[in-house]
C-alpha cells in the first residue's frame, strides 16, 4: 500500500525542466558523502541520475572509506556531472563541507549513500526556489520505516520556526537550499557528530522561513549499523544545538542580579560558578556579596562585595537578588527584608526540611524558589513561586570522555563527615585490581577534617591516591579518565547523615561517561534513573565493581552511552538554568511596571 502511494505522489507530478546552463554551471549541485558504503552507494547514485531534472552535478565525497566504493563508482564517472572527492575519514560533516566549497550550482540539495530521492524532487525543489526569491530554502516529504515509527509513515509538516527550535522535523535528504546560504552562514558544524543538519537547517532560516512543498523527496533507510544514530550519543548534541540556537527574551534593559551568599568563590560550592557563568553567557550582569572569606578559593573574573549587604546593594543596583541555600536566607531574611529588591532564591540539600521549606515560602518578600524535583514534594500544597530546578553540570568542562580508565575508580567531594569518606577507603581495600582517587575540598569551619581524612587513609592503610582542592578545570580533565564514578554518603538515619538533595558530583560523572554508582536511596534512584547503579552497603558495591571486570567492550559502551544521554537530557546547564533565566525576565519586567505611573505606560 505504501509502495503504491509513493508512485501514485511521484509520477502524477509532471516534471518542471530548468533551462539549460553551461556544463561548468550547473542549477544544483547534489552533495553526497560516503563512508564504506560500496554494497549501496550505486542504487543512490541511480536516484540522482534518473531525475527529471538534469541539470546537476553530484560530488562524491569518499570520507577515507577502507572498502571497494573507489571500484564502484569509476564507472559512474562517465558521466561529466559527476565528480569523485577523496580525503581523509573526519566525519560526514566535513565531507559536505569540501563538497560545498567546490560546488558550482545556484542551488544546493543533499543524499546521504544509503538513501534514495523520489524523481521528481529536483524538479519541483527548483521550481520552488525559481518561483520565489523571498526563499532561500525548501524542503519535502520523506518516506521512512525508521525514526522509531514502526510502519513506513511520511513525514512533513509546514514550516515552524519555535518548533524547528525544540527538535527537528526537516531531513537533510529533502532539503534543497540556495548556494549563497554557505557564504553566508558556513557550512555544517564539525565540532559535532550527530544532528549538523538540525544545526545547519536552524541557521540557514534565521532571516528568513523555510517553505515545506508537499513533494516525495526522498526515501529514508536503514541499511547496515554505520549510522550516526547507531553511534553517536543524541543529547550532548541536542543540548549544544538548543545552546546554541537559544533567544534569551528580550530585556527592556540589561538583568542586574547581586548573588548573596554566604562564601564565594568557595571550591566545594562550585555548582554557583557554573549558575552564574550559564547566565553571564545569557546577558545577565551579576555580582557577587559575600558574608564572609572561603576555605578552598579559585578564581573568579565576577566582581565580588564584602562590605555590608546593603552597600553592594546601592553599588549593584540589582533588579533582582538571588540568595543560595535555605538556612543562609533564613538567617539573613530581616536583612533581606528591608532591602526593597525581589529576592528569589536557590535551595540545595543538607539544609532543606518541610518545616524551613514553608518558613520560606511564608516570607512575602520571596519571589520564587528553585528547589531541586524531590524538595518540591515536601509541599503540602502548590505555590507558584517554586519551581524545580535540578542540579546542572557546566557541559563546558564536563563532556563524554573518549578514553575510559576502566579500572580508575574516584570519588569526589567535599571533606565533610556526612560524605562517609571511610566507605571508599573500604572499599579500596577489597579491591586491589581497581586504582582508587579522592578528590576532597577543604570545607570552612570544618577545616581540621581534610587532615583527618588523610589520617584515616594512614591508620587503614586504604590503597588510595587522596588530593585536596584540586583545581575545577583538572577535576573535569580526571572526570573524563573516570571508568567508574563512586558517590558516598552517610544513609539517612546514620551519624552525621545530613538531608540528601542532588549532588553535581554525579551529574558531572554521568556526562563524562562514567558509570556512576550512589547509595540506595529515593533521591539518588531517581537522580540515575537507571543510567548507573545504586547500592545497600559494601558488600553490594563490591559486587557491582567486580562485575565490570567481566564487561565487554559493547557493555562497556552500553553504560557509557546511558550515562552521557542522561546527564545531557536532564542536568546540562544550558537547559536547567532557563527556568531561572525565563523566570527572572518576568519577575524583573512585573518590578518595574509596578514603579511607572499608570499614565506613562
Amino acid at each position: 500500500m505504501i509502495g503504491l502511494l509513493e508512485r501514485v505522489l511521484t509520477e502524477s507530478i509532471a516534471p518542471i525542466p530548468a533551462a539549460p546552463t553551461a556544463p561548468d554551471s550547473p542549477e544544483v549541485s547534489v552533495v553526497m558523502p560516503v563512508y564504506n558504503r560500496a554494497g549501496f552507494v550505486a542504487e543512490a547514485i541511480d536516484s540522482v541520475i534518473m531525475q527529471s531534472h538534469g541539470d546537476w552535478e553530484l560530488l562524491i565525497v569518499d570520507d577515507g572509506s577502507e572498502d571497494d566504493l573507489a571500484v564502484v563508482v569509476t564507472p559512474y564517472l562517465r558521466d561529466p556531472r559527476i565528480r569523485f572527492l577523496r580525503r581523509p575519514h573526519h566525519g560526514a560533516a566535513a565531507a559536505r563541507n569540501a563538497a560545498l566549497r567546490q560546488a558550482r550550482g545556484a542551488f544546493v540539495a543533499y543524499l546521504d549513500s544509503d538513501n534514495l530521492w523520489a524523481p521528481h524532487f529536483l524538479s519541483q525543489a527548483t521550481a520552488a526556489l525559481r518561483g520565489d526569491p523571498d526563499i532561500d530554502l525548501v524542503y519535502g516529504v520523506l518516506s521512512s520505516a525508521a525514526h522509531n515509527l514502526g510502519e513506513r509513515v511520511f513525514l512533513f509538516r509546514a514550516f515552524d520556526r519555535q518548533a524547528l527550535s525544540e527538535s527537528n522535523y526537516v531531513d537533510l535528504n529533502v532539503v534543497m537550499h540556495r548556494a549563497g546560504l554557505f557564504q553566508r552562514f558556513g557550512g555544517f558544524d564539525e565540532s559535532l557528530d550527530r544532528l549538523v543538519d538540525w544545526d545547519l537547517v536552524l541557521r540557514y532560516t534565521e532571516e528568513r522561513p523555510a517553505r515545506g512543498i508537499p513533494v516525495l523527496a526522498a526515501r529514508y533507510r536503514v541499511i547496515d549499523s554505520r549510522r550516526i544514530s547507531d553511534t553517536a550519543p543524541f543529547w550532548p548534541n541536542a543540548t549544544a544545538i538548543r545552546d546554541k540556537h537559544y533567544p534569551p527574551a528580550r530585556l527592556r534593559r540589561p538583568l542586574r542580579v547581586l548573588y548573596v551568599v554566604w562564601h564565594y568563590p568557595q571550591l566545594s560550592e562550585t555548582y554557583i560558578e557554573t549558575e552564574i557563568r550559564r547566565l553571564r553567557r545569557w546577558g545577565v550582569h551579576i555580582e557577587v556579596w559575600r558574608a564572609g572569606e572561603v576555605a578552598s578559593p579559585y578564581p573568579t573574573d565576577t566582581p565580588i562585595h564584602s562590605g555590608s549587604l546593603d552597600e553592594a546593594v546601592r553599588a549593584v543596583r540589582p533588579d533582582l537578588i538571588q540568595v543560595h541555600w535555605l538556612g543562609f536566607a533564613l538567617q539573613q531574611a530581616d536583612t533581606l527584608a528591608a532591602l526593597g529588591v525581589p529576592i528569589t532564591l536557590r535551595m540545595h540539600g543538607f539544609d532543606v526540611t518541610p518545616d524551613a521549606f514553608f518558613a520560606i515560602l511564608d516570607k512575602p518578600w520571596i519571589r520564587g524558589v528553585y528547589a531541586f524535583p524531590a524538595q518540591i514534594a515536601l509541599l503540602s500544597a502548590h505555590d507558584e513561586r517554586a519551581k524545580a530546578v535540578p542540579a546542572a553540570f557546566d557541559s563546558t568542562l564536563f563532556r563524554p570522555g573518549p578514553h575510559k580508565d576502566r579500572r580508575l575508580v574516584v570519588r569526589i567531594g567535599s571533606a565533610l563527615k556526612s560524605k562517609d569518606i571511610g566507605f571508599f577507603f573500604d572499599l579500596a581495600k577489597r579491591l586491589p585490581e581497581f586504582r582508587f582517587v579522592y578528590c576532597g575540598v577543604t570545607c570552612k569551619l570544618v577545616e581540621a577534617y581534610a587532615e583527618e581524612v588523610r589520617t584515616l587513609r594512614e591508620q587503614t592503610n586504604a590503597p588510595v591516591e587522596v588530593r585536596f582542592d584540586v583545581p575545577r578545570e583538572e577535576i573535569a580533565a580526571l572526570m573524563g579518565r573516570t571508568g567508574i564514578h563512586l558517590h558516598t554518603a552517610c544513609p539517612p538515619g546514620a551519624p552525621h547523615a545530613t538531608p540528601l538533595g542532588m549532588p553535581v558530583s554525579i551529574a558531572e560523572g554521568m556526562a563524562t561517561g562514567a558509570y556512576t554508582l550512589a547509595r540506595n536511596t529515593p533521591e539518588f534512584r531517581d537522580y540515575l534513573d537507571g543510567a548507573g547503579a545504586v547500592y545497600n552497603d559494601l558488600d553490594e558495591a563490591e559486587r557491582l565493581i567486580r562485575a565490570t571486570l567481566d564487561w565487554s567492550d559493547k557493555d562497556w559502551r552500553a553504560a557509557q552511552r546511558r550515562s552521557v544521554e542522561r546527564a545531557f537530557a536532564q542536568f546540562a546547564d544550558s537547559m536547567v538554568y532557563r527556568t531561572i533565566f525565563e523566570d527572572w525576565t518576568r519577575i524583573a519586567d512585573e518590578a518595574r511596571e509596578s514603579v511607572i505611573p499608570a499614565n506613562c505606560r
